[in-house]
This record gives structure tokens, C-alpha cells and sequence, in this order.
């Protein structure tokens, strides 16, 4: 859990101050979710466009 909150795009973008998109939650839900039950966190890392 502790790389996640260390390396999740929008964990980061939050610690800078920056809006997230919709978008954005969703996946790390889904991220943090996959953890929690064990499973792989294949979303990690995944690029997000400033568009969304």
C-alpha cells in the first residue's frame, strides 16, 4: 500500500495541488481496491491525459 501512496500519478498530482478528474479517482479507487483484496495493481503508472 505504502508504494502506491509513493508512486499513484494521482496521489501525486493531489500532493501538488492539482485538480484530478473523475477519471483519475476512478482509477486509483480501483487501484487501491486491488490491493486491498491482493490482487495486482496493473493500473499503477498508467499515463492520464490532461484532457479527461
Amino acid at each position: 500500500m505504502l508504494e502506491i501512496v509513493e508512486t499513484h500519478p494521482t496521489i501525486a498530482t493531489i500532493s501538488n495541488g492539482q485538480a484530478v478528474t473523475d477519471l483519475q479517482l476512478v482509477i486509483l479507487e480501483g487501484t487501491l481496491g486491488q490491493e486491498l483484496r491482493g490482487g495486482k495493481r496493473a493500473v499503477v503508472g498508467v499515463e492520464y491525459s490532461q484532457g479527461v
